[in-house]
Formats: structure tokens, C-alpha cells, sequence
């Protein structure tokens, strides 16, 4: 199987500030990514990605249109995009709006100003998430495991289920 690196990623990046797109743009470079659109709104986010989808969606949290929130909940529950990886970049510190973005099982939360190192951490999470068979399951049968999520949020454990999914386990409750 094709493990992706951070070379290969395509990143949307959904800013509505040109200057603060023109930063993350830059630092996202320099930590290798090559392929980024970018786009200032939510609605022309989830229309770009039902035509072509992303690996990894960075989103600032207050768009014109609607909130990281919003997005993310939206592409959660859709099924064709509900794998997209998802990373907040936002000032935001308050629990009522962060949480639900957390909730949503994004790859990271950055906030802004934010540190090289935090960004890219958050892309190695990215890059963990898509290549599950990274992860060393060599002394266990994936079909043998059985899981149980515990979460009170019921699209995090739709997000775990996922990526539990993807490293081969389906016994999962």
C-alpha cells in the first residue's frame, strides 16, 4: 500500500483573511506541503470537494458564510467526505465554540499565532490517520480485537470507528 508523506498531502486551506492565507500558506511550504488550493468560504469549500477531495481540510473558525463548526459538521455527515481530515487554526478560546470542532475527531487544533512545530505536528497526526498500517499491529489479528468506544460525543466515536475501521478492526461496539 502507498504511504503518503507530507510531499504527497493535498491540503484545502479555508481562510477568508488573504493575509492570514498568504501565512499559512507560507509555513505550510515550509514544511513540505506542495499542494494547496485555497478558498475563503465554507459553501465553496464542500462544493470544491465534491468534485475533488482533500486529505487534509485546515479551516479558520469564523468563515462569511458559516463557522469551522458548521463545516465540519457538514462534511461529517456526509459520507463521501466524512474521512477528510480536519485542522482548526483560530484565535478562538472559548469552550462553546472549540469543543464541537474537537468533538468532530480533527487532526489538530492550532492557535493563532501558531508555532512551526505545532503545525507540523498536526500534519504528522494527518499523515497517521491516512496511513493506519504505519502503526505496529505486527503481534495482534487486527480480526480478533474487539473494541469498545466510549465517548459522549457520538460523532467522535464515529470518528474512532473510522480509523479503527481502517487499521483493519471491525469488532467494534
Amino acid at each position: 500500500m502507498f504511504e503518503k508523506s507530507l510531499s504527497d498531502l493535498i491540503v484545502l486551506l479555508v481562510e477568508p483573511s488573504a493575509m492570514q492565507a498568504k501565512i499559512i500558506l507560507k509555513e505550510l511550504t515550509a514544511a513540505g506541503i506542495e499542494q494547496v488550493e485555497v478558498l475563503g468560504d465554507g459553501q465553496s469549500t464542500l462544493d470544491c470537494m465534491a468534485s475533488h477531495q482533500p486529505d487534509l481540510v485546515i479551516s479558520a473558525m469564523y468563515l462569511p458564510d458559516m463557522s469551522a463548526s458548521e463545516l465540519v459538521q457538514q462534511m461529517r455527515n456526509d459520507n463521501e467526505l466524512q474521512h477528510i481530515a480536519f485542522m482548526l487554526i483560530s484565535s478562538e478560546t472559548g469552550f462553546d465554540a472549540i469543543d464541537p470542532v474537537r468533538q468532530a475527531g480533527v487532526t489538530a487544533i492550532l492557535p493563532k499565532p501558531f508555532a512551526s512545530s505545532q503545525l507540523k505536528r498536526g500534519l504528522y497526526n494527518t499523515l497517521d490517520m491516512l496511513n493506519p498500517n504505519a502503526v505496529e499491529l505486527k503481534d495482534y489479528n487486527a480480526e480478533d480485537l474487539r473494541v469498545l468506544i466510549v465517548d459522549d460525543s457520538r460523532m467522535a466515536r464515529n470518528h474512532i470507528k473510522r480509523v479503527l475501521n481502517g487499521l483493519g478492526i471491525d469488532n467494534i461496539t
